[in-house]
């Protein structure tokens, strides 16, 4: 599911790649360096690094303030109320200037912000090792993310990541996520109201709105007789992604 999870996509020779967002940026298709640090590194197996598989791999830097950040996109958008798990490597470096610092995963509706995280914890030291963490998506998902976190300390990090997968989890379906291709949306396009109908015997929990840049918009809404009706009201024109639990 992931586009490039492997960070095979670059369009470099074999160098030891140390620049910036926009350079990074152009360098690789799929994943995009969008933190503060604002020093990515891609790595191929001519450097003192060997990726964990294939000849790339990707370097984050941090320092007392900032970290490098990136994040790597997937096919089509995960299920909100779905749960996935993610597999994925890396490798602390670890020598007199570099303290090993907490790795931080997330998920992201967006490619430019760290969303929010699923993950944190040390990576292995000085080799590559294996890490799977397991999530429930609550927001329409199109990136994976990943920065250093930020820590008090006054030598750098650097961490590399490699080889990310991404699969469902097998976890036992509610009642809401059997039914919820029969919720019902009307009028559509929505000018005053819209109308959601949901089939009988199922109990909202939430509902959410989001635009499709992945921020939330607060909403008024009512539940009666297994219908919510939400009010426009402030509702720019534009697509929008709703969330039933």
């Amino acid at each position: 599911m992931f586009l490039a999870g492997d960070f095979e996509n670059v369009t470099l020779g074999p160098v030891c790649f140390e620049e910036n967002n926009p350079s990074f940026n152009n360098a690789i298709t799929f994943t995009r360096a969008f933190g503060a640090k604002n020093s990515p590194k891609l790595y191929s197996d001519f450097c003192n690094i060997t990726p964990q598989s294939g000849k790339w791999c990707v370097g984050l830097t941090a320092n007392s303030s900032f970290s490098d950040a990136i994040a790597t996109g997937i096919s089509g958008t995960l299920d909100v109320g779905q749960s996935y798990t993610i597999e994925f490597y890396d490798y602390g470096h670890s020598d007199a200037t570099h303290d090993i610092r907490s790795l931080q995963i997330g998920i992201s509706s967006n490619n430019t912000s760290f969303g929010t995280a699923i993950y944190t914890g040390l990576p292995t030291v000085n080799s590559w090792g294996k890490k799977t963490v397991t999530f429930t998506a609550d927001v329409p998902v199109i990136a994976i993310t990943a920065m250093i976190q930020n820590e008090v300390s006054a030598n750098s990090s650097c961490i590399f990541i490699d080889n990310f997968t991404i699969s469902k989890s097998a976890t036992t379906e509610t009642k809401e996520q059997v039914n919820r291709a029969n919720i019902k949306l009307y009028p559509n396009p929505i000018v005053d109201y819209a109308i959601f109908s949901l089939p009988n015997g199922n109990d909202l929990l939430s509902f959410n709105l989001y635009d499709i840049m992945g921020k939330e918009h607060e909403v008024i809404y009512s539940v009666k007789d297994n219908q919510i009706i939400m009010q426009r009201d402030h509702l720019s024109s534009g697509i929008y992604l709703y969330a039933i639990q």
